[in-house]
């Protein structure tokens, strides 16, 4: 579902724009968070200080969205 939401963003979000988004941890997210980079200048990933120890629950901050091809993102 990140995937589908980036490819998403990509096409729609302006640029220099920011994305959030909220995920389940996994084992694929430093592949996720490579595509992120790739996307825009600045990521954050962030587990809220409110959510539970055992939750797999966190969030992605993309900033300043790059000019870049889903080619170049999904490469």
């Amino acid at each position: 579902m990140c995937d589908a939401a980036l490819v998403f963003c990509m096409k729609v979000l302006a640029p220099h724009g920011s994305l959030v988004m909220k995920f389940y941890t996994g084992p694929e997210d430093n592949l996720f968070v490579q595509r992120l980079k790739r996307a825009f200048k600045r990521v954050h990933r962030m587990k809220p200080e409110a959510t539970r120890d055992e939750s797999k629950e966190a969030y992605f901050v993309a900033l300043n969205k790059r000019n870049v091809t889903l080619d170049e993102v999904f490469s």
